[in-house]
């Protein structure tokens, strides 16, 4: 199913969402995923999470290059996360200091922390869990 934007008159993929002139793409392999947007430039800002149970994803990880910083562009992505969880009704650990920033800045959004966490408790963004192994942790490929 393809979502229309009708802004620019183009059809996007299921998997995309437009916000602003900003292309949100969530790309997902087994066990992670991550949301990206690519600059003109050929540079991508993206969050990533590893997914820890089916109902569970552990945010780990929010990159903006240096030229696009202050721009809203992890806004953007927070926000297409956060709707996502509330669509799929998964529920997130905020291990990323952004994403932890951002639960403490939207108390609102405390329904989608993961079972035990509140924006009290969660730190400052270190990582607490231990990334989960990989089948295939040989091939780096």
């Amino acid at each position: 199913m393809d979502a229309f934007c009708p802004k620019l008159r183009l059809s996007l993929p299921a998997n995309q969402h437009m916000t602003e002139d900003l292309t949100i793409t969530h790309e997902t392999q087994p066990g992670y995923g991550r949301y990206v947007t690519r600059m003109q430039s050929g540079e991508e800002a993206e969050m990533t999470y590893v997914v820890r149970t089916p109902e569970i994803r552990d945010f780990n990880h929010t990159f903006v290059p240096n030229a696009f910083r202050g721009s809203g562009i992890a806004a953007k992505l927070m926000n297409r996360a956060i709707a996502d969880a509330r669509a799929e009704g998964f529920r997130i650990i905020p291990t990323c200091s952004y994403v932890a920033a951002q639960f403490r800045r939207h108390r609102d959004w405390s329904d989608l922390l993961a079972d035990g966490l509140t924006p009290d408790t969660i730190g400052e963004g270190a990582c607490s869990l231990p990334p989960p192994k990989q089948a295939d942790e040989g091939n780096n490929s």
